[in-house]
């Protein structure tokens, strides 16, 4: 990230880092970031769905795998 702050792939692959940390608030950060930088990535919106599913908000992981589905 330090090369290219603009990777969405790598905001995802932090995201996923973090969340096997249990830091959520920093891998939601980075997967929200992935969404920005790529809105139609569905690997972005999977890992926004990681995100709310280990914390525990169902509702919102299912939204997040419901747009991931519709982009792949």
């Amino acid at each position: 990230l330090l090369a290219d702050p603009q990777n969405a792939s790598a905001h995802i692959l932090l995201s996923q880092c973090l969340l096997e940390r249990q830091e959520f608030d920093e891998a939601s950060r980075e997967a929200e970031a992935a969404v920005g930088l790529q809105p139609d990535a569905s690997a972005a919106h999977f890992a926004v769905a990681r995100v709310w599913y280990a914390r525990h908000y169902v509702d919102k992981a299912m939204q997040a795998i419901d747009e991931a589905i519709r982009l792949d």
